[in-house]
């Protein structure tokens, strides 16, 4: 299956089963406080250690699976369509 499953499977071929934060941030190209904000708002799943929050590979990848677009779902950042590639003056 051509999809973003094989790019996935790609990028996580050398990472370890167990990633810290900074490793999901690293990534994902995020900050480790937007990883901690997307475990606090519940939509990645996450392990408490003593010192440390730890993510597993498998569940990161669902993750990320799980907020796949397909080319024409995209929308703005308050939920609008966004006007990518459209002329404002019509």
């Amino acid at each position: 299956m051509a999809d973003g499953s094989d790019a996935l499977d790609r990028l996580f071929a050398d990472q370890p089963d167990w990633l810290t934060i900074p490793e999901v941030a690293r990534l994902v190209r995020a900050t480790p406080k937007t990883v901690y904000l997307w475990i606090k708002a519940g939509h990645l799943t996450a392990y408490k250690l003593p010192g440390k929050h730890m993510v597993l590979r498998e569940d990161l990848m669902q993750w990320l699976r799980s907020t796949r677009q397909e080319p024409g779902d995209v929308v703005g950042p308050e939920g609008d369509d966004a006007d990518i590639g459209t002329d404002a003056d019509g």
